[in-house]
Parts: C-alpha cells; sequence; structure tokens
C-alpha cells in the first residue's frame, strides 16, 4: 500500500509542474491557476506585522498584492487610516548645526519619533545651517518646520548634494533664508522633479 502511494504521489506531483494553467470550474484558464466560483480559506494564520499584504482584484480579475496608500497603515494587524497628526514633533538640529546637512532625518519614517507629527519644533542650533534635503517624503505627506532659534538657516533649491528624491523645490532663484525664527511648510509630491522621483515642495514660508 505504502508503495503505490509513493508512486501516485510522484505521478501527481509530475502532473502538476507539467501543467501550466489550471481551472477549476472552467475549461479555459487565462492564469496558473483560475477559479470561477467562491474560494473559501480556513486556518489562515498571521504572521508579523510585516508579513502582512492586502489583495486585490485587477480589471482582468487576477487577483494581486495592492499596495497600501501613504494615508493607510497597519498596526498589531489591523488596517487604519493614518492620523493627520497625532503629537507635536520636536527635532534637536545641535549635533548636525553648521555647514550643510544633505538629507535630513527628521524622524518621519513610518515608527520614528515624528511620523506622526506635522508641526515639527526645531531647536538647539548656534550657528549657521543649510538644508539641501529630508528624507523618508512618502506622496501627500505634509510637515511644518518651526526654526525656533535665532541663528540663521538656508533651505537649498533643488540642490545636487541631497539625493534626488530628497530635494526640496522652494520656487527661489537659490534658498530660502530664515533669519532667526520663523518657518516653512511642505508637502511631498512623489512624482515631482524633471527626473520624476519626487520633491518636497514648499507651500508656504516665513523667514
Amino acid at each position: 500500500m505504502k508503495k503505490s502511494q509513493i508512486i501516485f504521489a510522484m505521478v501527481f506531483c509530475s502532473t502538476i509542474h507539467s501543467i501550466s494553467q489550471v481551472g477549476i470550474g472552467t475549461n479555459n484558464p487565462q492564469a496558473t491557476l483560475e477559479v470561477a466560483g467562491t474560494v473559501r480559506i480556513t486556518n489562515l494564520s498571521v504572521g508579523d506585522t510585516n508579513e502582512i499584504t492586502l489583495a486585490g482584484q485587477t480589471t482582468t480579475r487576477t487577483l494581486n498584492k495592492t499596495a497600501l496608500g501613504a494615508n493607510l497603515i497597519i498596526t498589531d494587524n489591523s488596517l487604519n487610516t493614518a492620523p493627520v497628526s497625532g503629537t507635536v514633533g520636536d527635532f534637536n538640529l545641535g549635533p548636525l548645526q553648521g555647514g550643510t546637512i544633505q538629507n535630513l532625518d527628521l524622524g518621519l519614517a513610518p515608527g520614528a519619533y515624528n511620523s506622526r507629527a506635522t508641526f515639527i519644533r526645531v531647536y538647539g542650533y548656534m550657528l549657521g545651517t543649510n538644508i539641501s534635503g529630508i528624507t523618508d517624503g512618502v506622496d501627500g505627506r505634509h510637515v511644518a518646520l518651526y526654526f525656533s532659534e535665532t541663528s540663521g538657516i538656508s533651505i537649498l533649491e533643488d540642490s545636487l548634494l541631497a539625493q534626488p528624491k530628497n530635494r526640496i523645490k522652494t520656487a527661489a532663484t537659490s534658498q530660502l533664508s530664515i533669519s532667526g525664527e520663523g518657518f516653512i511648510d511642505l508637502v511631498y509630491d512623489a512624482d515631482a522633479g524633471p527626473d520624476g522621483l519626487g520633491r518636497w515642495i514648499v507651500i508656504k514660508f516665513r523667514g
């Protein structure tokens, strides 16, 4: 009996590998597996948050992975709308003061300390500083930076010093300069820039 079971399993597996498309309820499958009818899945285990993937249907009725938009987040296996603003953020620029900061990490990445902040107070710097880029921009991300010290801050226009996706469009000839307290309001456009790689766009400025 065991021998016949092994032979059957080998034949079944070899048959499956030789079939390029399988149809259930249809004689003309248009994908590797096409089911004409309902599908039931039981005992589906849930792994870590990083393993969660949504599934959606294309116009050709093909099941595929669906990317989350910037306004949706997955937390503890639950899908939620990202909050407009959960906190007022802070960022100490002091350790990075002076010269040019090429790709400033404000802690905007998912799970980082300013990931839910749309208003961030920047403090701690005592020397004039240039900022040529800001990391972790996602389409539609809005952030207002309030520079609270008396030293000058300059935001460089589409500077080659930063990675293309981190650069800032200021609508100025070369830079925006903040002398003393001031703020800059930005939104991220994932398609902006001559290369289409995305840019931070300045929508309001007071120096």
